[in-house]
């Protein structure tokens, strides 16, 4: 399936959505993300009619810190989560897998509880453990099944 120029959202619950425009699909289904008509109201006001980018950012970023994952991608993939743990990566992985992701694209991976922002290739986050990280004068090396440590 082609992805490319595409928005998806990943539930907290693992089911991807697609999407046309991410804030629009939020307002349509407010309950589904967590938010009431209250708090988007909230929001509206706080910043006005003519800042509908901060509205949207502060929205997504709401739906994102309950644990939604939001996809984007056009020339590279773009990755919004609020922690990358082991539980996101899953989800993220299956995803990629599930609609076959070229792997030479490149993903950025934005994490917004810390600021922290990745850059690598599908491919990589698809299988970290081909690519060795130094860990205390020692690489790991091997698949996700073994690890065997090599000196060097």
């Amino acid at each position: 399936m082609d992805i490319y120029g595409r928005g998806y959202f990943i539930s907290p619950k693992g089911e991807v959505v697609e999407v046309v425009e991410h804030i629009e699909w939020v307002r349509d289904n407010l309950e589904r993300v967590g938010l009431s008509p209250e708090c988007m109201r909230e929001i509206e006001e706080k910043y006005g009619a003519k800042e509908k980018g901060k509205i949207r950012k502060e929205v997504l970023f709401r739906v994102i810190k309950k644990g939604w994952i939001r996809i984007r991608t056009c020339n590279e993939m773009h990755v919004e989560v609020w922690v990358l743990d082991d539980l996101t990566k899953r989800r993220i992985r299956k995803f990629l897998r599930g609609f076959h992701v070229d792997p030479d694209l490149t993903m950025i991976i934005n994490e917004l509880a810390t600021g922290k922002s990745r850059r690598m290739k599908v491919k990589k986050f698809l299988n970290p453990c081909d690519y060795p990280l130094p860990i205390f004068g020692f690489r790991i090396k091997g698949t996700c099944d073994g690890f065997r440590f090599v000196i060097g």
